[in-house]
């Protein structure tokens, strides 16, 4: 048995405001998720940079029946907001709850950190209660990767984490998904929230995360396109690919039997359809490439 998630930044509404998306883009944009839908079967999928305008219009333009959506779109105040939409197939899920998770950055100033939307889904094919952690970080035009603002994106999310935990006797299944803005080696994910590309090392720690994108830095040799990470930067001086999209697990997903592990091959940035020649198109507001990951049963 195979579990697929998938997400995608899909820039239709940036926070910046851009113009409203073309219908080019917009056929563009949907043609993608029907793909996740209906081709890859993908059991939960998770759209950022969209709006409540955004979902009609793809609920009018794909085949979604199978699915159930939950959405945030509120203000946490000083003009940060959620914009983050997950599809999951309802015959293999049902929603418990969803959670806005965010926090003061410290007990001085007025400033929140956006930290995630935490989905619980009942799951009829896990042994407890599913938790997605999804995000969007704020843009690194308004901080540097190795500030301490950036660590703490990472060591909030990490608290809201420690919580989850400190409610199971065991690591329970915990999937985070997210534009993070920072890659992988970044303190915000690697120091702040705690994870690792050494899979091994969960088996010592097993509160540690699991972060398999490392590998989707640069171009991958087994990759048919041009593709050097998620995010693609037209202006960049020294190099236009970043992997800031990531799908990161809990050891719950790293078991060798009698549960589910994380498969690395099938976790990875991916093209389907126009996405790679819509991103390199300056005429188009693309500049995210979608990132999957598989879990099989074992």
């Amino acid at each position: 048995m195979t579990m697929k998630f998938v997400w995608w930044n899909t820039s239709l509404s940036p926070p910046r405001g851009k113009k409203v998306p073309t219908d080019e883009e917009y056929i563009i944009a949907t043609d993608v998720i029907n793909y996740f839908a209906n081709v890859m079967e993908a059991d939960v999928f998770a759209l950022c940079e969209v709006d409540e305008p955004d979902i009609d219009l793809i609920y009018g333009a794909c085949n979604l029946s199978e699915y159930e959506v939950v959405y945030d779109f509120d203000s946490i105040g000083n003009g940060s907001y959620f914009d983050i939409a997950l599809f999951f197939r309802r015959s293999h899920f049902k929603l418990v709850e969803s959670n806005r998770l965010f926090a003061s950055e410290n007990d001085v100033d007025e400033k929140k950190i956006k930290a995630a939307l935490e989905v619980i889904l009942e799951s009829n094919c896990l042994g407890s209660n599913l938790h997605l952690m999804l995000s969007h970080w704020s843009s690194r035009m308004h901080r540097t990767p190795e500030s301490s603002e950036s660590h703490n994106y990472g060591a909030k999310l990490r608290s809201f984490l420690t919580l989850i935990f400190d409610q199971y006797e065991t690591i329970p299944p915990v999937v985070l998904m997210g534009d993070y803005n920072d890659e992988p080696f970044n303190r915000s994910l690697s120091e702040g929230l705690i994870s690792t590309r050494d899979y091994l090392m969960l088996k010592k720690k097993p509160r540690v995360l699991y972060n398999s994108f490392w590998k989707d830095m640069g171009y991958r040799l087994d990759c048919p396109w041009d593709i050097g990470g998620s995010y693609y930067y037209r202006d960049g001086r020294y190099s236009k690919w970043y992997t800031f999209d990531q799908i990161i697990f809990s050891s719950y997903f790293l078991k060798e039997k009698d549960g589910w592990a994380v498969n690395r091959g099938m976790t990875k940035v991916f093209a389907p359809l126009k996405t790679l020649p819509s991103v390199l198109d300056r005429r188009l507001r693309f500049d995210h490439l979608p990132v999957m990951s598989f879990v099989e049963r074992v």
